[in-house]
């Protein structure tokens, strides 16, 4: 799935063809445990608002939820959460590997 890089954040439609991105998350995270990778932060993309489907986002192990349509604020705010998200995670992880807390 990943080859050499890792990417640390990736935007899922939830309303893609072929497979949807809550099977595309969930793959996602069964490759990122079977190879112990840290997880990246997955930013669910989809033109549904109702807090259901943004819990139902969550489940899936998406890390955060964006509407469509959306505005070049709204992506580049999500992006920053995502980026201290998958930081934190990524510090957690090494305190978790090395003992410290």
């Amino acid at each position: 799935m990943v080859s050499e890089d890792q990417f640390d954040i990736a935007l899922i439609d939830c309303e893609m063809p072929e497979m949807n991105g809550f099977e595309a998350t969930k793959l996602i995270r069964q490759y990122e445990h079977e190879e112990n990778l840290k997880p990246l932060s997955i930013v669910a993309l989809t033109a549904h608002v109702a807090k259901e489907h943004q819990q139902e986002c969550i489940d899936y192990g998406m890390n955060l939820h964006l509407s469509k349509p959306l505005s070049l604020h709204e992506l580049k705010n999500t992006l920053l959460k995502a980026k201290a998200l998958h930081h934190t995670i990524h510090v957690q992880d090494t305190d978790r590997n090395t003992g410290l807390s």
